[in-house]
């Protein structure tokens, strides 16, 4: 479940920034910079549990 939740932050993240950077190269400027901030927290949560995850299964998969 968390593998999931963490690739779905990542994949969020990601997006977030992405709008961010379409929005700095398209000159709108209706996207708040804060999403930029919000984005890199969801890519760095997202690795963060499925890293925790997948070092999980190993550990058990291991014994």
């Amino acid at each position: 479940m968390k593998l999931k939740l963490g690739l779905i932050l990542a994949i969020l993240g990601f997006f977030l920034i992405l709008l961010n950077a379409i929005d700095y190269l398209a000159n709108w400027q209706n996207v708040p910079s804060g999403l930029t901030v919000m984005g890199l927290m969801f890519v760095v949560v997202g690795i963060a549990l499925e890293k925790k995850e997948k070092k999980s299964n190993n550990l058990t998969q291991n014994q």
